[in-house]
């Protein structure tokens, strides 16, 4: 039987989800992309996102998960950008919630809000 989400309750939900879902590692990749409105996508593993913060680009609905990480962290997939003569570069990268397991959104979300309040 499936279960709805009444309306206002999709953070508690993404709360229980989070609790019992395994401890995220390292090496759990996480889905990237330049541009939050872009269709180009890579993935790259937790330990490699730095910086994680909120930030809303021009003409995004909200402030959206966005995070540094070194182009050569890239896994797979085809982020645009341009390495020549300069070699390994750090990127600003976007996460989106719809992309991304509920457990690896809700911790990167803890990470933008420290990020907030210590800046």
């Amino acid at each position: 039987m499936m279960q709805t989400i009444p309306p206002g309750k999709l953070g508690d939900t993404l709360d229980a989800v989070s609790s019992l879902t395994p401890v995220i590692s390292a090496t759990t990749l996480v889905v990237v992309q330049r541009d939050w409105n872009g269709w180009r996508k890579a993935m790259t593993p937790m330990a490699a996102l730095q910086d994680v913060h909120w930030h809303q680009p021009p003409g995004a609905p909200r402030p959206l998960i966005h995070a540094y990480v070194s182009c050569t962290e890239l896994t797979s997939g085809d982020v645009p950008h341009d390495c020549a003569g300069r070699g390994a570069h750090r990127l600003l990268v976007c996460v989106l919630r719809q992309h991304t397991a509920p457990s690896v959104f809700c911790t990167l979300v803890e990470r933008a809000n420290a990020a907030g309040r210590q800046a």
